[in-house]
This record gives C-alpha cells, structure tokens and sequence, in this order.
C-alpha cells in the first residue's frame, strides 16, 4: 500500500460548512503527544499530560496556537488508547465549534505539530490493515453511512457487525479442511489418502451456501441504491405530471405540446420505507426531431436497465395499440398507471384485460387521486425479491461481493466436473484454491492492492 502506518494522520471527521460542533480527528503513534502540545487545562496555563489520562475518557480544555499558546477555541476531546480505538492505534477526537474557519484553523495546528493530512478513507483503511475489521465489515462502515433507509441501515449494520465475514469464514474453513486433504494427498502419494473422502458432500454444502447468499442480492441492492424506477408512455399521457405529483415538486415541465420532455429527468424519493430512482422520460414515439429522437432512444435504454417500470395511459383518449405492444414488453417488470380520471373516459378497464393479471393503479395526477394506492403498490412489487430471496439474515447489497462469490462458484463447478471426469488432485486443488481465493477477496484476505486504494477512495476523508 502506498500508505504509511508510521504516520500520524489528521481530518476534519464532520461535513464542511457552520454547524454547532465539529471533529477534528487524530490517529497515530504520535497523536497524543501532538493533542497534548495544543491543548490546554481549564485554567489555560498548563497544557495536558495524556499520560495521565484514561482511554475512553472525555476532557475540558482550550485548543491553542503552538507558537505562542494563544487560544483558538474552547473545546472537548475524547481519548482512544490502543489498541481499544476505531484504528486500533492512539487516537483523539477534539469537538470545536463547527465554523469553517475554527476546524480549519484546529486542522493546521495538528499539521503544524506533526501530524500528516489524512487521505479518503485512511482511517477505516487502518482499522482494516491493524485487523479491527476485515474488508466487508469496512464496506459496512461505507454503507451505513450512504444508507437511503432505514433497512438499508440494518442491513449496513449487519455487515459491519460481520453477519456476511461469519458466514463467508464457515464457508471458507470447510473448504481449507478439504484442500489440506487434497494437498496431504499431493505430496504423501505413498500414505494412500482417500481424496474423493466427504469432498463432494463439502463441495455440494458450499454450492448450496453461495447460491443462499446471491440470491439475497437484488433485495439487498434495493436498499442500498434505491430501485431504478422509470415513467414511460405516448407523449402527453401525464408521464412528467405524475412525476411531480409523486415527488409533489414541480420539477418537469408539463405543457399540452407533445415532446416538451427529451431528457432523463431523475429524483429520489422513500415511499413505504422504499428508496426509489425516480425518472421521468421522452414519450415513445417516432420523430424527426433529432433532440427528441435521442430522448426516445435514451428512454428505450433505461427501460432495459430499470427495475421497474411505470406505464401511464391516458383514458380520456382512446387507446392505442402501439400503448398495448408497450404494456405487453414491461409485463414482468411493469405497472400500469390509468391516469386522468378526473376526465370523462375514452374507453373501460376491459380493454386491458390482453394484458393478464399485470398490476393496475387509476390515478389523476392533476388531482391526487390514486397517489398513496400507486406508492403502496410500487413498495410491494420492489420488495418482492427480497421476500422470496430465502438468504437469511444476510443480504448481499455489494456488486463486489457478489462478483467474487460467483467466482467461487465457478470454480467448485469445475471442482465437481473434475471429479466426475476423474481427474487428479492436483486438478482439484486447483479448483478449491479458486474459490477460497475468491471468497478471500470479499474479507480483504487475498485482495488485490489496486481493489482496495478503489474501496477506500470512495470514504469521506476524515473517516
């Protein structure tokens, strides 16, 4: 890595701009011997002796300039010893008043005393690399914090807390037992150990686990991003008037001018305890309007990538058979949004009985009508995944994760293949290295060191 453990590290820990109170963090081999050169008891003429201090303790002091002892501000600060800290190193965690100009002025004092700009991440970076947490639980750190809900908080938590590293360690410590067989076979071929013993049972029993926790993973991606939801339909159905009424903010414009939306319009919004990616769209039709055109086609995009997908009809209008074609390429994905019907109708409900048992919600956007209906059933067909997911208490919410459990299942496919083909031990080992070297990079094992500077360049610095 290109960090240094030898460095004592510094961040402001709280989010820029005025507030009541902000943190400026220190952690290192040196913090408390930085800490105590800036920050002065009560009285204000005597700096602290962190070696008189307890861990875990919380302090009343003044921080002051190191070149002439001035004050800067009046604060609080806790002590972390080592190794019982979020690094495991000595750490300190000084509470200003959250001005910009304070915690950067608190900021440079510590930088003028020793310590080094923290980068992104540095800090969980170093509770990871001191071994408090493997790589997932540090994941964990990073989605708790990003958590849209609060289910995506507890799952967040789960991770951190190590639900996911527990189970991935059973899974890893059956595997390592079955390679060490192997192996033993490898090199003492003259003691005759039976290789075939129980492997394929292991084997079988790992398949069955990885193929538990995958499945968990469109639920738990849910709430860690949000379900990608888009409004589609003919121009001038209410496609951006229903967006507005559902974000009840005007953020579309609404005109009687066919094509007046020719771009993505996207919001997020919680409905039901749901986190939604709300987007608003071009109408689907033919144009030669070169701007329009890329709008159609953009919209064609999204409804490929999304999880859901809003079909609004108007039913003052007759309908057509190009909205029915539509409704029919959504069926799996889809609800319908019959809106309008503050209007005099152009047609009845009997008219989409083509289209099977697909959901239905009858709205008026200009009105209200239908809102709290069509919220409801948006949550209930988003949350149909993680119902029948059958993962336990453990949903995956990391494409990481489950790109590297997918190896790992690759590679015990092939170990079974082997087995079957009746090839050497060497042959199986191999495979049953893949996989533990897979599920190892989940955990921060075996993980290359280019993943991990991309992991923890996503943290705020000061985390």
């Amino acid at each position: 890595m290109k960090y240094s453990l030898d460095d004592t590290i510094v961040a402001i820990a709280t989010p820029p701009g005025r507030g009541a109170l902000g943190i400026v963090r220190l952690s290192g081999r040196n913090a408390f011997e930085i800490a105590s050169g800036v920050l002065l008891r009560p009285s204000k003429d005597v700096h602290y002796n962190f070696r008189e201090l307890p861990s875990h303790t919380v302090h009343y002091g003044f921080l002051s300039e190191p070149q002439d002892g001035s004050v800067i501000d009046e604060v609080m600060f806790s002590v972390f010893r080592a190794p019982k800290s979020y690094t495991k190193e000595d750490m300190v965690e000084v509470t200003c008043h959250g001005g910009f100009c304070v915690l950067n002025w608190a900021l440079n004092v510590f930088l003028q005393k020793g310590a080094r700009m923290a980068r992104a991440g540095e800090f969980t970076l170093r509770a990871f690399l001191n071994g408090r947490l493997d790589l997932a639980q540090a994941e964990g750190v990073l989605d708790v914090i990003e958590a849209q809900t609060p289910e995506g908080v507890k799952i967040a938590l789960g991770q951190l807390e190590g639900r996911l590293s527990h189970r991935l360690q059973t899974l890893a410590n059956a595997l390592k037992k079955g390679l060490v067989q192997l192996e033993a076979s490898i090199d003492f071929p003259e003691e005759e150990i039976n290789v075939l013993e129980n492997k394929k049972e292991i084997v079988t029993c790992s398949l069955r686990e990885i193929e538990s926790l995958l499945a968990g993973f469109k639920g738990g991606r849910i709430h860690r991003e949000g379900v990608k939801t888009i409004i589609v339909g003919l121009p001038n159905v209410g496609k951006s008037s229903l967006f507005n009424a559902l974000l009840e903010e005007d953020r579309t414009i609404v005109a009687d001018t066919p094509g007046t939306t020719r771009d993505i319009v996207e919001s997020g919004a919680i409905w039901n305890g749901v986190f939604f990616k709300l987007m608003d769209t071009a109408g689907l039709r033919e144009s030669c309007h070169p701007v329009e055109g890329e709008g159609v086609k953009r919209t064609r995009k999204y409804m490929g990538e999304a999880d859901l997908i809003i079909m609004v009809l108007d039913v003052s209008r007759p309908l057509k058979e190009q909205e029915l074609a539509i409704a029919r390429g959504i069926k799996e994905k889809g609800i319908l949004v019959v809106n309008k019907v503050d209007l005099l109708p152009a047609w009845g409900a009997d008219e989409l009985r083509i289209l099977g048992d697909m959901p239905l919600v009858q709205v008026s956007a200009k009105r209200g009508d239908g809102l709290d209906e069509l919220k409801k059933g948006l949550a209930e067909l988003a949350l149909k995944e993680e119902i029948s997911s059958g993962s336990g208490e453990v949903l995956l919410s990391n494409i990481r994760h489950v790109q590297a459990l997918s190896r790992a299942k690759d590679a015990l496919l092939s170990f079974m293949t082997a087995l079957e083909e009746g090839l050497t031990a060497e042959f199986l080992a191999d495979d049953m290295r893949n996989a533990l070297e897979a599920l190892g990079e989940i955990t921060g094992e075996t993980t290359p060191e280019d993943v991990l500077e991309s992991i923890f360049s996503r943290f705020c610095i000061g985390k």
